[in-house]
């Protein structure tokens, strides 16, 4: 679908209940699906102007929220309500002194659910590599924290792997000496 204003469309995150939110250039949107009319299998409305995400790594959603770094800095959405900027003022200021325009559609968005934490991975201006990013800009969305982590990473991914106990639910694992 393309749509007939707020730019390219650069990302989106599954919510919950059917909803998605889609990350334009410059424009924020919400997709449901059911209860559209005529029958449709769902419906789009725009939920902010002038607001969208730099980079299709810069956004991340969890659990009826998503987050992402607009030119201005990192804002987050919940599902049922608008979109509202992370750390306005000093800490977005601080931000945007950090890193350069060109490197910002690179940040990376990151989330740890168990800390209830989102960030979001950039290279600085005075950093001294082009591969390995140096700062990362967090937000604790439980207590409505932002904070800074001076941290160098190469590189951010998901990674899962299945858990065995000695006595777990896979039965007993046994010991030959």
């Amino acid at each position: 679908k393309t749509f007939e204003d707020g730019g390219a469309l650069v990302g989106g995150a599954d919510l919950q209940n059917g909803a998605a939110v889609l990350f334009q250039d410059n424009a924020v949107r919400l997709m449901q699906f059911g209860g559209a009319p005529g029958g449709a299998l769902y419906r789009i409305s725009k939920v902010a102007d002038e607001l969208g995400i730099v980079g299709p790594r810069s956004m991340i959603g969890f659990n009826g929220k998503a987050w992402g770094m607009s030119p201005r800095g990192p804002y987050e959405f919940v599902l049922g309500g608008q979109p509202r900027p992370i750390g306005e003022g000093k800490f977005a200021d601080w931000f945007l002194k950090q890193i350069s325009t060109e490197d910002l559609k690179k940040v990376q968005a990151f989330l740890d659910p168990e800390n209830n934490i989102v960030g979001w991975r950039f290279r600085s201006v005075n950093a001294s590599s082009q591969t390995i990013f140096d700062d990362c800009v967090c937000y604790n969305y439980e207590i409505g924290e932002p904070f800074t982590l001076n941290v160098s990473t190469a590189l951010i991914t998901q990674i899962a792997t299945a858990g065995y106990t000695v006595d777990g639910p896979y039965g007993n694992i046994l010991v030959d000496d």
